[in-house]
């Protein structure tokens, strides 16, 4: 779903690189071929919104419950589509994914946090989830709070409301955290 929305907005240079860097990140030869990759997406790929349809929306719904990718950014997209063709082991998959989080810049820390509602084995990140919660940066709070399926469906209940009340604290729009009670 990622790449076909990715295939719709990005020139085929870029499209390329991706195919070849996934093919890499799936053979498993070399295992610095996701970290290459992963920090690379911005030389290939540009910084521009998703903007998807109001039917990719629904695409994405579909695929996804409560999956939003209308604040995503195009890198945000691509990274998180390159981490998701790591071959399916919940050691390899959360090792690597943690491995990311140690020496990720900020735009990278976004995509990490936003691909949750997309990764597979939900229930082993929770505390790496907790630490997003608990950051003082703004745009990562948001990653993973706003527009995010994620919370609602997997961290604990005290670790959710940590999250309702940071985001009231930090005048965050609530309504666009997923599961939140609306007001009547």
């Amino acid at each position: 779903m990622l790449y076909t929305l990715l295939a719709a907005r990005l020139p085929e240079p870029a499209l390329a690189w991706l195919r070849e860097s996934a093919r890499k990140i799936k053979s498993g030869e070399r295992k610095r071929d996701l970290y290459m990759s992963f920090s690379a997406v911005p030389r290939y790929v540009p910084r521009d919104l998703l903007a998807p349809s109001a039917e990719e929306r629904e695409e994405a719904a579909r695929y996804r419950a409560g999956l939003d990718l209308s604040h995503w950014t195009l890198q945000e997209a691509a990274r998180v589509w390159l981490l998701l063709q790591l071959p399916p082991r919940q050691n390899l998959f959360t090792s690597e994914l943690y491995a990311l989080f140690d020496t990720a810049d900020l735009g990278e820390q976004l995509a990490l946090y936003k691909g949750f509602a997309l990764f597979p084995f939900p229930e082993h990140l929770r505390s790496q989830a907790a630490e997003g919660i608990r950051t003082n940066m703004t745009s990562v709070f948001d990653a993973i709070a706003l527009d995010n399926p994620y919370p609602a469906d997997y961290l604990p209940e005290e670790a959710w409301n940590q999250m309702v009340l940071k985001a009231a604290f930090l005048d965050r729009p609530l309504y666009r955290i997923q599961g939140a009670p609306r007001p009547t």
